[in-house]
């Protein structure tokens, strides 16, 4: 997941250089009381280093929460 001021741009780098598919998520900041598009991609472990070097380009001060997934199923990712 990513917090980020520019999820439009953060997402196109996601989907163009990484091929990945991207959701947004909406959230709203429990302080401050904004809405925003929280960005949710899952990706493999040889992303995680290229995804976090797209978006601190973009916004340095983006918030990333990074967790493993048990199994992942679908197109772009192999079955098992």
């Amino acid at each position: 997941m990513i917090i980020t001021e520019k999820p439009e741009a953060i997402a196109d780098a996601i989907m163009i250089e990484l091929d990945r598919g991207v959701t947004f998520l909406y959230g709203q900041g429990a302080y401050t009381k904004n809405n925003r598009k929280v960005i949710y991609v899952v990706i493999t472990m040889r992303q995680v280093s290229r995804i976090k070097e797209l978006t601190l380009d973009i916004d340095k001060n983006a918030f990333f929460i990074i967790s493993d997934a048990r199994e992942v199923t679908g197109e772009g990712f192999s079955h098992h």
